[in-house]
């Protein structure tokens, strides 16, 4: 009997310290990301940038600044502002 509880709870604390790690993942991704086109935002992509190894291979770094695109929002409406924001992230992920 005691068997049983002493492996539920090893168990239960198992899950418990997986559930923890993932819900941690998570949150440094959400940190680091934009939430609509899943793009890494600017403070995550210089991070990401100081970590990549300095050999001699061919990079290209995209940097949208759309501080002005409110006025896109105004004119045609947030669904299309956000429609055009996946478009352009989805050629961006795309790139090779």
């Amino acid at each position: 009997m005691i068997t049983g509880i002493v492996v539920a709870l090893l168990l239960a604390v198992i899950v418990f310290q997986y559930m923890i790690i993932k819900i941690d993942k998570d949150k440094r991704h959400e940190a680091g990301h934009d939430k609509l086109t899943g793009l890494c935002n600017p403070e995550h992509l210089m991070q990401k940038m100081k970590e990549l190894p300095d050999k001699k291979k061919n990079r290209l770094i995209i940097y949208s600044d759309i501080a002005e695109f409110k006025l896109i929002n105004e004119i045609f409406g947030i669904e299309k502002g956000n429609e055009i924001l996946l478009k352009q992230a989805y050629i961006i992920k795309n790139m090779r």
